[in-house]
C-alpha cells in the first residue's frame, strides 16, 4: 500500500475569512442595530402618544442610552470575533509557512 497525499489540503483562504467576517458584521451586527434603532423609534412614538411629562422624557432618554450601550456591546463583540478569526488565520499562515520553510 502506497502512502498518498493526493487530495489533501491545508490552509486558509484570506478572502473567505474576510467574507465571513463581513457577513457576520452586516447580517448579525448591523441588522441587529438597525432593527433596534427602527423599533426604538416606533416605541418612542408610541410613548409620545400616551405619556407626557418629565418622567416620559427620562424614560425615553434611558431607552436611548440603553440602546446605545447595546450597540456598543455588539460592536465590541464583533471586534472580539474579528480578532479570533484573524488570530486563527495567522496561525494557519504560520503553520503553512513552517511546512515550506527551507532547512539548513
Amino acid at each position: 500500500m502506497a502512502l498518498s497525499i493526493q487530495g489533501a489540503t491545508q490552509g486558509v483562504d484570506a478572502n473567505e475569512v474576510q467574507a465571513a467576517l463581513n457577513a457576520i458584521h452586516n447580517v448579525v451586527i448591523l441588522e441587529a442595530e438597525n432593527t433596534m434603532r427602527s423599533q426604538m423609534a416606533s416605541l418612542r412614538d408610541a410613548t409620545d402618544a400616551v405619556w407626557v411629562g418629565q418622567s416620559a422624557e427620562v424614560f425615553k432618554e434611558n431607552m436611548a442610552t440603553d440602546m446605545e450601550d447595546i450597540c456598543k456591546a455588539l460592536d465590541e463583540a464583533y471586534k472580539g470575533v474579528e480578532t479570533e478569526f484573524k488570530n486563527t488565520q495567522n496561525s494557519f499562515f504560520e503553520m503553512d509557512e513552517n511546512l515550506i520553510e527551507r532547512r539548513g
